[in-house]
């Protein structure tokens, strides 16, 4: 008779949560990621630096010092604990184990989520001065969304690392919008496959208002947010991770999921706003 190792289910179970969670993870891969300590991290972004023309003789090479910015972050330590009943007898229930997957991947992704997004409420303010934000007076249309692309490329991003971050309650009337069903605006067909994905260059990522964790806040109507990939950095003190812990004296299983980590808007300029009025 061959036995697991409790070493192999704590692993194994760390391997599953880590795979859903790529699967529930809404704002994934917007923005860069990095690992850090303590409470401020160095964030490596240096402007717009220009190339001169030089004739470089014998000697030394001119260069150019680039300062890092050193940022203050606000960490905050999450934690989920769930527990399964009468130890090794339901330790190895693929019926029980898939379930607490599900439930820890989903709490570590709406942590992931709402990082970016505080970051962002707290850099509200910046918006404002910058003159970056586009009022509507109805509802998300193919005009503010292309708007608010080319404001970001004018100020300098990369139209080809934009993602939007967008309420659910826009989407009916951006999907009723003619331009979006317009054949010279997208021959894509979208409404055949019922989703959008991709529109216009911009990555579209659709938030629902089922907890306050992936929720946008709230202007007149819901807040949209079109991110340029190098605007907004998340540091990890600890990267989300599950274990497996065996409590004896109570005749259980306890399943441990943490992560350490803050995010901060580096560049109000890479992040437009657009406020609806649709609720």
């Amino acid at each position: 008779m061959s036995t697991i190792s409790f070493e192999t289910v704590m692993q194994e179970f760390d391997n599953m949560v880590q795979e859903e969670l790529q699967n529930k993870e809404k704002l994934s891969g917007t923005c860069r990621e990095y690992d850090t300590s303590g409470e401020s991290f160095n964030i490596p972004y240096f402007d717009q630096l220009a190339m001169n023309a030089s004739d470089f003789s014998s000697g030394n090479i001119p260069t150019v010092d680039v300062a890092q910015r050193n940022v203050p972050i606000v960490q905050a330590n999450h934690n989920l604990k769930t527990s399964i009943g009468y130890a090794y007898q339901t330790l190895f229930n693929y019926d029980v184990i898939q379930g607490h997957v599900r439930q820890h991947a989903h709490a570590l992704a709406r942590f992931n989520d709402s990082m970016k997004l505080k970051a962002l409420i707290a850099a509200d303010a910046n918006f404002t001065v910058g003159n970056n934000n586009l009022v509507t007076t109805t509802d998300l249309t193919v005009t503010q969304l292309m708007a608010g692309k080319w404001k970001l490329v004018d100020n300098g991003c990369d139209e080809d690392g934009l993602s939007m971050y967008t309420s659910a309650k826009n989407m009916p009337s951006f999907f009723n919008d003619a331009d979006f069903k317009s054949w010279e605006q997208n021959s894509g067909r979208p409404l055949m496959k019922g989703s959008i994905g991709n529109y216009g260059g911009l990555d579209i990522r659709v938030l629902s208002s089922a907890s306050l964790a992936n929720t946008l806040p709230k202007g007149t109507g819901p807040n949209n947010y079109i991110v340029d990939y190098d605007s907004i950095y998340v540091g990890y003190n600890r990267r989300p991770s599950s274990k497996v812990c065996i409590e004896e004296d109570q005749d259980r299983v306890t399943i441990l999921s943490v992560a350490t980590a803050g995010s901060i808007v580096s560049r109000p300029e890479g992040v437009c706003k657009i406020i609806t009025t649709t609720v």
